[in-house]
This record gives structure tokens, sequence and C-alpha cells, in this order.
């Protein structure tokens, strides 16, 4: 499933949507899209049986938990999940799940994201969490070092 990724800022019914940048998702073209923007009707990516092989997500930034659950059950049956995240490196999941059980790549300066209703430009703290099935998790809890800038 194709498209663009997407960030929800808040749960009012004019909900806004921020698109995943163009430099990130050129990275993962041939991945599945659990998350994907516009989302068809009816669409859950947190109930798809199988994200296949590889999947990218950009999840709704207010609710990342069941994401990286999701993720992880997916990682179980073999699926490489790349995940672009918020850096609230201070939250229970980053310490639950994440540092113990993936690898993050931080990425540099704030990433742009742009609100589809208006083109408006929005900076954020952004990672790039990779679970990988080849790879075995991190053991210590602790955050990983800084990967090298990628952008």
């Amino acid at each position: 499933m194709g498209g663009r990724n997407w960030v929800r800022k808040s749960l009012t019914p004019g909900e806004q949507v921020y698109l995943t940048p163009a430099h990130i998702l050129d990275r993962y073209v041939d991945w599945y899209d659990p998350a994907p923007h516009p989302r068809p009707a009816d669409f859950d990516g947190l109930k798809v049986d199988s994200w296949g092989d590889k999947a990218f997500v950009n999840p709704p930034w207010r609710m990342i938990r069941p994401w990286v659950e999701k993720a992880l059950e997916e990682r179980e049956k073999g699926c490489r999940v790349h995940m672009l995240l918020p850096a609230t490196t201070t939250t229970r999941v980053f310490h639950d799940l994440i540092f113990p059980k993936g690898e993050v790549e931080w990425l540099r300066g704030d990433v742009p994201f742009t609100r589809s209703a208006d083109g408006k430009i929005l900076r954020l703290s952004a990672c790039l969490v990779k679970f990988d099935p080849h790879r075995p998790p991190s053991d210590n809890g602790s955050p990983p070092p800084p990967s090298a800038p990628i952008f």
C-alpha cells in the first residue's frame, strides 16, 4: 500500500495531518506502508495480519505505543520495520520497548513536516526506530550511540 504517511496533531474534528518528508520517504520506496495518507476508509494498519518482509510507518504521533507493539510483533514474524517517531526519549515507550528492543537513528536537526491542508511547514525533532529480525536487540536498555547524520 503506497501513499504518504501522516502525523496527527490533535483529536478535534479539524484534525491536522502532516506528511512525511519526501527525503525520508525516498528511502522506503518499495516498503509496505501500514499508515498511509490518504488512508482508505475502514483501513487500520494495526489490524493487518502481516506487514510483509519490510515496512515503513509514520504512525499517528498521539499514540505510538500500539504501533511500536505491532512493529515488534511483525519483527517476530520476520518483517524489518522502520518507524518515523518523535524523539521523545524520556517516555515509557522508549524506555520499555524501543531502547531495549530496537535501534535508533537520530535525525539531525528538526525534520520539516508539511501540513496537508495548507502546505505550512512544522519542524519537529524526530528519529527512525528500526526493528530488524536479523539483528539482535540491545540488551542493556540504554540508548544506542547516535548514528552518523544522513541529512
